[in-house]
């Protein structure tokens, strides 16, 4: 087998496996820069867990004092919203919250503010837990 369809064949299987890897990730940091509204990836929980939490630090906010994020659980391709909270965007202040009563499945975030012209900068988190 030569070189080049040795690294052909391995490009492949990676761009196929990929998708997969990527889904089955169950928590991890993310980053946001939006001026009105910004939708998440889908998120997979495998498991059963008591809070789905989040954690955002703002490091630029242009004027703006908050924003919301939305929680979606997604069955089947389709959003069904469950509820919002309002997150402070005091800068580079680490917000804490999350929902309870969530169980294993697939989710999504809206980030959304007025749609005043200001951007919203920062990186977070989001993880299950049991406590």
């Amino acid at each position: 087998m030569n070189l080049k369809k040795f690294m052909s064949g391995l490009l492949v299987v990676g761009i196929s496996v990929l998708p997969a890897v990527s889904y089955a990730y169950s928590s991890g940091n993310f980053a946001y820069d939006f001026k009105y509204k910004l939708t998440s990836r889908d998120w997979a929980f495998d498991d059963n867990m008591k809070h789905l939490k989040m954690e955002t630090k703002t490091t630029a906010n242009g004027g703006a004092k908050s924003f919301k994020v939305e929680l979606y659980r997604v069955v089947n391709g389709k959003a069904n919203f469950i509820s919002e909270r309002t997150v402070n965007t005091t800068l580079n202040t680490t917000q804490r919250f999350g929902w309870t009563g969530v169980n294993k499945g697939t989710y999504r975030f809206v980030m959304k503010k007025a749609d005043d012209g200001k951007h919203v900068v920062g990186s977070g988190k989001i993880y299950k837990s049991n406590d």
